[in-house]
C-alpha cells in the first residue's frame, strides 16, 4: 500500500504541475468545443498512412503479448507502412511509466488506459480528445453501447479513451456444493436481504469446514456495486460520492456474516488481500460455496477447483439489487492517444482496427475484458472454437451489459489507492482493532485526502 500510495501523490505533483485547466463537476455530454465535421470519414487507404507508433500496454502473461502481437501483425499487414512498436509492462509498472511520461510531455502515441484510473490522466494536455475522430467516423463507436463508450470520459465530458474491453464484478458459485447441501441456485432478482437470507440458510446445510461465503467486507468492487444499488454516487470529482451510513452499513453487514460463521473468516480476508493467487482462493480450493470475482477469472477459479480434485462448475450470478435496484457496474479497458503524438491518423486507424476488424476481436480473444463491439461479441459467442468458460464470460458481461443493469460509474483521481485501504480498515475492524465508526471515518478522512490531491 505504502508504494501505491508513494506514486500515487508523484502521479499528483506530476499532474498538477502539467495541467492548470479547470474541470467540470459532472461527466454529461461532450463539449461543443470538440465539435467535428459531421460527414464520414473515408477509410484511409492504406497507402496513405505510414510512420512508427508505439503501443504501451501492460501484460504479464505470454498469452496476452502473443494475442496482441496477432492484433498488430494484423494492422500491419492491411497497413504496411506503419510499425507499431510494442512497450510491455506489468500493470502498476505501465501506470508508473505512464506518470513520468505525462511529466515529460511525452506519451506513447498508444497508451492502453483503464476507467479505473483515466481521471488522473483525462486532460488535453496529456491524452488527446477524441470526440471529433468520433464524430466523423475515422474510429467508429457504432456498434459500442452508449454506456460503454462513456466509460471513456473525464469529468470534464470530453472522450478520452475507446473502450476496447468490458468488465463487471459477479458473484461465482459452484454448482456441486449447492446440490450438495440442496438448496436450489439463486435468481438474479435477488436483494442484499435475499443473498443474507439465502446464505444463512446455506450455511445451516453445509460440512464442517465450508463457509458459505467469501467474505467481501474489505473489497472495493461490492462495495461499489452496493453503493450504487442504495442509490448514492460512489465518486465527486474530488472526493467520495455516498454518506458515511452506506459504508457503516457495509462493514456491518460483513460482521454480521463473519460473526455467524457464514463469512470467512477476518484472517482469511487478510490472506487473499496479500494477492494469494487464484487457485489458492477457498472458491478454488472447495472451501467456499460463494465469491465475488470479475467474470474473465472463471477459467482461474475453475481450474483451482480442478487441481485441487474437487468437484464442481462455476457458475455466474449478477450481484444482489438494492432499494435503488441494481448497483452493477462496469469497467473498461482500451486505448488513448497521447496528446504529443505526432502522426494522430495512424494512431486513430489503429484504434479502429483494434475495436471493430473481426480478425483482429477473433485474434484477440477477449482477453482483456469482454469485446465492446456488439457484433463482434457475438461472433465470439457464436464461434465452435471458443473456450466453453470464455463463452460462459462473455454471455454473462451481454447480459449484464444489454439488460438494463449497468449503472454510471466515474471513476475518481486517486482510485487505485482505495481498495488496499479499504481491506486494511476493514480488517481493522474484523480484528477488533477498530469500531465501525472509527473505522469509517478514518476511511473517509484517508479516501477523501487521497482523492483531493
Amino acid at each position: 500500500m505504502r508504494t501505491t500510495l508513494r506514486w500515487l501523490s508523484v502521479l499528483t505533483l506530476i499532474l498538477s504541475a502539467c495541467s492548470a485547466a479547470p474541470q467540470a463537476t459532472a461527466p454529461t455530454q461532450a463539449p461543443t468545443t470538440a465539435a467535428a465535421p459531421a460527414a464520414a470519414a473515408p477509410t484511409p487507404a492504406p497507402s496513405s498512412l505510414s510512420g512508427e507508433l508505439t503501443y504501451a500496454w501492460w501484460g504479464t502473461s505470454a498469452f496476452r503479448n502473443q494475442v496482441t502481437q496477432d492484433v498488430i501483425n494484423l494492422f500491419q499487414q492491411k497497413y504496411p507502412n506503419v510499425k507499431i512498436d510494442p512497450s510491455i509492462s506489468d500493470f502498476n509498472t505501465h501506470f508508473q511509466k505512464l506518470t513520468v511520461s505525462a511529466a515529460a510531455g511525452d506519451m506513447p502515441c498508444l497508451p492502453q488506459m483503464q476507467s479505473t484510473g483515466l481521471q488522473a490522466y483525462a486532460d488535453p494536455k496529456i491524452l488527446r480528445p477524441l470526440d471529433d475522430l468520433v464524430e466523423n467516423k475515422t474510429i467508429d463507436t457504432a456498434n459500442v453501447p452508449k454506456g460503454v463508450v462513456d466509460t471513456g470520459r473525464g469529468f470534464d465530458g470530453m472522450l478520452y479513451m475507446i473502450p476496447t474491453g468490458v468488465f463487471s464484478r459477479v458473484d461465482f458459485y459452484n454448482d456441486a456444493l449447492l446440490q450438495q447441501a440442496g438448496i436450489a441456485a439463486p435468481q438474479e432478482t435477488w436483494t442484499w436481504d435475499d443473498y443474507k437470507t439465502y446464505m444463512t440458510q446455506l450455511q445451516a446445510k453445509l460440512p464442517q469446514g465450508v463457509n458459505a461465503l467469501e467474505n467481501n467486507g474489505g473489497d472495493m468492487n461490492p462495495l461499489v456495486t452496493w453503493v450504487l444499488s442504495h442509490g448514492q454516487p460512489v465518486f465527486k470529482q474530488k472526493a467520495l460520492g455516498f454518506d458515511k451510513q452506506v459504508l457503516a452499513d457495509w462493514f456491518q453487514y460483513w460482521e454480521g456474516l463473519r460473526n455467524a460463521g457464514v463469512a470467512t473468516s477476518a484472517t482469511e480476508v487478510a490472506e487473499r488481500a496479500a494477492n494469494a493467487p487464484l487457485e489458492l482462493h477457498p472458491l478454488a480450493n472447495g472451501t467456499v460455496v460463494f465469491g465475488s470475482y470479475a467474470p474473465n477469472q472463471i477459467a482461474g477459479v475453475q481450474g483451482g477447483l480442478s487441481k485441487a480434485g474437487k468437484p464442481g462448475t462455476i457458475q455466474l450470478i449478477k450481484e444482489p439489487n438494492g432499494p435503488a435496484g441494481s448497483g452493477d457496474a462496469i469497467g473498461t479497458n482500451g486505448l488513448t492517444i497521447g496528446a504529443n503524438c505526432d502522426n494522430v491518423p495512424a494512431a486513430a486507424a489503429f484504434i479502429n482496427f483494434f475495436l471493430n476488424d473481426p480478425q483482429a476481436g477473433a485474434a484477440y480473444k477477449s482477453d482483456n475484458g469482454a469485446v465492446s463491439s456488439t457484433p463482434l461479441l457475438q461472433a465470439q459467442i457464436d464461434d465452435p472454437n471458443s473456450d466453453p468458460q470464455l463463452i460462459k464470460q462473455l454471455k454473462f458481461q451481454q447480459h449484464l451489459t444489454t439488460g438494463g443493469f449497468v449503472k454510471d460509474i466515474t471513476y475518481a483521481a486517486g482510485y487505485s489507492a482505495l481498495p488496499p485501504l479499504l481491506t486494511t480498515t476493514y480488517e481493522n475492524v474484523a480484528f477488533g482493532k477498530m469500531t465501525v465508526s472509527a473505522a469509517v471515518d478514518d476511511f473517509f478522512n484517508q479516501a477523501n485526502a487521497i482523492l483531493n490531491k
